[in-house]
C-alpha cells in the first residue's frame, strides 16, 4: 500500500515540476545590448556590442551581411548601405540599426603657417591643422608633431611651438595612421633688432699722440666727431637705426661687420656674439664697429696715414698724421674671415701731408706686435711692401712715382702666409 502511494506522490510532483519549466521557457528574456542606437560606420570600422546578463545564450544576425558582418557581437562595415543587427535571447529579440558609409581617406594636411621668422624671446605659437578633404571620414585621425632640432625649437602634440634658442629647424606634422600624409613648416629664429639709438651715444674724444698735436696745435684728447656707445650685438641678429633713413643706412653702415639688404631694408650684423664698440659719425657718413681691447691672433689693426674707415674721403684726414692710438677714423679692425684670413675695408689715399700713404698691421690697438713682412696681391698699382731689414718692420704704402689712384679698398690679411690682397672698390 505504503509503496503505491510513494509512487503516486512521484509521479504528480514529477507532472508538476516539467509543468513549471514549460512555462519558463515560453517566459520572454530580459536583456539588454549596448550599444542599442543608431552605428554609424566607414567600410573597414569594427564595433563590439556586448549583451547582458552575460550568463545567458544570445544568437546574433545581420540582415544585410553584405554591409554589415557580426559574430559574437563584433560588427565589421563591409560595404555602404544599411543593416540590422539582430540579437536573439529565447524568444526575445533586440534590433541594433547599422549605418555604413563610404571611406573618405585623409589626403593632405593644411597648415596655418608653412614658415615661420621668429626672435629669441617670442610668445608660442600654435599651429591650427585642416585635415583634406574637408569631408573625410577617419575616426583615428591622431597627428604627430616632431621638430627637427630641438635646441631652436620644440613642438607639442597640439602643434604649440616653443622657442629654444637660434638657429633653423623643420617642424613636421603627420597622420599617426598614415606618416606619409604630412606637411611642414620652415622655422627661423633669430635674435631680436637691436636698436642703435644715437641720440644715447656720447661724444667720443682720441687720445693722439704727439704728431697729432703737432699738426693740430694742441694737447690732449680732442674731438673727432665721433660719438660712441658700448652695444650688444649677435650674430645674424638684425640693426635697427630709427634715426636713419634707408638711404642714410645705405651709406653709413660698417661693410665688414653688416651685411645691407636694399631690398629689405634690413641691416644684420656679421661679427661674433658679444659687446662691441660702435661709433657713428654724422659728419663723415661712417660707423665704424671694433673691440678696442681686442688683439691678435683673433683680430689685427691696420694704423698709419691716409688711410680712412670710411666709404669716402674726407678732407680732415690731410693734414694729421694718424698714428693717433684711439683715433679710430684712420684705423681699420680687421675681421676674421676664416683659414687665417682677416679683412678690413679702408679708403687710402696718398694726397695726404707726406704725399703717400702709409700703414702697418698691428696686433692691437696700441701699434704693438708690428708685422715684419708682407707680399701684396690684387690691385696693387702704385702700392708697394716697404721693408725696414734694420728695425724689422714693414709698411705698406702708395709709390713715389705717382701711379697710386686714391679708392676705396677689400683689404685681406692671409696669416698662413704673411700676404695681403688688394681689391679697388671704387676710386
Amino acid at each position: 500500500m505504503n509503496r503505491f502511494l510513494n509512487l503516486a506522490v512521484f509521479i504528480i510532483a514529477s507532472v508538476l515540476i516539467l509543468a513549471s519549466c514549460k512555462k519558463d521557457e515560453e517566459k520572454p528574456k530580459v536583456f539588454s545590448v549596448t550599444p542599442s542606437s543608431l552605428l554609424n560606420m566607414v567600410v573597414g570600422d569594427k564595433e563590439q556590442l556586448r549583451a547582458e546578463p552575460v550568463i545567458e545564450t544570445y544568437t546574433w544576425e545581420s540582415t544585410a551581411p553584405g554591409v554589415a558582418t557580426v559574430s559574437a557581437g563584433l560588427v565589421e562595415a563591409v560595404s555602404a548601405g544599411d543593416a540590422i543587427i539582430k540579437v536573439t535571447c529565447g524568444k526575445t529579440v533586440k534590433e541594433v540599426p547599422v549605418k555604413v558609409a563610404s571611406l573618405i581617406p585623409i589626403t593632405g594636411i593644411n597648415l596655418s603657417k608653412t614658415s615661420l621668422e621668429l626672435y629669441l624671446g617670442d610668445a608660442n605659437v600654435t599651429i591650427t591643422t585642416t585635415l583634406l578633404p574637408t569631408n573625410n571620414n577617419v575616426k583615428d585621425a591622431t597627428l604627430e608633431w616632431v621638430s627637427s632640432d630641438e635646441t631652436v625649437v620644440t613642438v607639442t602634440n597640439g602643434g604649440e611651438i616653443r622657442i629654444i634658442g637660434i638657429g633653423t629647424a623643420k617642424v613636421t606634422v603627420s597622420l599617426k595612421s598614415d606618416p606619409n600624409i604630412k606637411a611642414e613648416i620652415d622655422v627661423t629664429v633669430n635674435y631680436a633688432a637691436v636698436i642703435l639709438d644715437l641720440d644715447a651715444f656720447e661724444e667720443y674724444s682720441a687720445v693722439i699722440n704727439w704728431w697729432d698735436e703737432l699738426w693740430a696745435g694742441g694737447e690732449g684728447p680732442v674731438p673727432i666727431n665721433c660719438d660712441h656707445a658700448k652695444v650688444n650685438l649677435y650674430e645674424g641678429g638684425e640693426i635697427e637705426i630709427p634715426a636713419l633713413s634707408q638711404a642714410d643706412i645705405a651709406k653709413v653702415y660698417n661693410r665688414d661687420f653688416m651685411d645691407y639688404d636694399a631690398a629689405t631694408g634690413k641691416l644684420i650684423f656679421t661679427g661674433k656674439s658679444g659687446e662691441w664698440d660702435v661709433f657713428y659719425s654724422e659728419k663723415y657718413q661712417y660707423i665704424w664697429i671694433n673691440k678696442m681691447d681686442a688683439e691678435s691672433p683673433d683680430y689685427w689693426w691696420m694704423m698709419g696715414m691716409g688711410i680712412f674707415s670710411a666709404p669716402t674721403w674726407s678732407e680732415d684726414m690731410v693734414n694729421i698724421e694718424g698714428w693717433g692710438d684711439s683715433d679710430i677714423r684712420q684705423k681699420a679692425f680687421m675681421k676674421p674671415i676664416g683659414d687665417g684670413k682677416f679683412q678690413a675695408h679702408v679708403y687710402l689715399s696718398n694726397e695726404v701731408m707726406y704725399t703717400y700713404f702709409r700703414f702697418s698691421i698691428f696686433s692691437n690697438v696700441a701699434n704693438e706686435g708690428k708685422i715684419s713682412d708682407i707680399s701684396l696681391n690684387g690691385d696693387i698699382i702704385g702700392i708697394k711692401a716697404d721693408k725696414n731689414e734694420e728695425n724689422n718692420t714693414c709698411e705698406i704704402r702708395s709709390t713715389d712715382d705717382g701711379d697710386f689712384v686714391p679708392g676705396y679698398f677689400c683689404v685681406v690679411y692671409d696669416t698662413t702666409d704673411d700676404t695681403m690682397d688688394f681689391k679697388r672698390l671704387s676710386d
